[in-house]
């Protein structure tokens, strides 16, 4: 029981550390959208309203966004496994720790 608890266990710190990499990961596209939306927010700003620039600027703000709101809906998914990830990795801590108490136990007895 207590070498399958610690394989689980670096098993599931493992997977944590992929999935905060990952999320790092979105956070850090997220803001390339945001400076880019900004951007063409920016240079839109500039022109004349209706014109067929502005439009083109538009549509693709409105690409970014929907990019935006994707990579946020992906970014909430990871979370939450991280969150689950999190609670199976303190039960496995507490398994081991409460396998250690009773082999230490068993040890005091025999003595």
């Amino acid at each position: 029981m207590g070498l399958s608890t610690c394989g689980r266990l670096f098993a599931l710190v493992a997977r944590k550390s992929d999935i905060e990499f990952e999320a790092q990961s979105m956070e850090q596209h997220r803001m390339y959208l945001s400076g880019m939306m900004q951007g063409l927010l920016n240079t839109q700003s500039k022109l004349e309203p209706g014109t067929e620039a502005a439009k083109f600027i538009e549509a693709r703000v409105a690409q970014l966004q929907q990019a935006d709101k994707m990579l946020e809906m992906h970014l909430n998914r990871i979370q939450s496994q991280r969150d689950s990830i999190t609670k199976m990795v303190d039960e496995c801590r507490k398994i081991i720790s409460e396998n250690i108490q009773k082999s230490m136990g068993l040890l005091g007895q025999q003595q």
